[in-house]
């Protein structure tokens, strides 16, 4: 009897943890897909797809702390994949857009909004320079892509802005 790791036609062992996370993905159990998709890490740290994988989830989940740093993972190892920018991107956009509106606080007494603190406004103005770079580099690496460049020039203006 041959083990997995001495057949020829079995799959690497980072791969059935990919699979198995696919379908706890598919079945809407993202804590159990998050932990297989670290197993196949553990087992291949520098494999695209499955940094790529965990970035997914735990961007569907709601983390997006864990899913920026996932996704620049994804960027690390496969620098020049356009998309893998792109996704990065509408992360530290998404997570300075929600910095920039916890900024403001609403004022009963004057019936206004005011801004907050200037830690939180700075955050979020790091946070869209990093998209911005980001969304450059997805563009630089697929000129073509109308979606990146509507995406850089969205950004660009929300700093002209801030």
């Amino acid at each position: 009897n041959a083990t997995d790791s001495e057949s020829p036609t079995s799959l690497p062992g980072y791969m059935i943890a990919m699979q198995q996370g696919t379908i706890l993905f598919r079945g809407h159990d993202l804590d159990g897909a998050i932990s297989r998709f670290r197993e196949a890490i553990a087992m291949e740290p520098n494999c695209a797809i499955c940094h790529r994988a965990l970035a997914d989830t735990l961007a569907q989940k709601g983390d997006r702390t864990a899913a920026i740093t996932e996704y620049q993972e994804v960027v690390r190892v496969e620098p020049d994949n356009p998309e893998h920018h792109f996704m990065l991107a509408a992360q530290l956009e998404a997570e300075a857009a929600t910095q920039a509106y916890a900024d403001y606080r609403f004022d009963p007494k004057t019936r206004s909004s005011r801004p907050g603190s200037a830690a939180t406004g700075k955050a979020a103005r790091s946070n869209y320079e990093s998209a911005l770079e980001q969304y450059r580099l997805a563009h630089q690496l697929a000129p073509g892509n109308k979606s990146y460049k509507e995406a850089y020039e969205r950004v660009q203006r929300q700093l002209r802005h801030r």
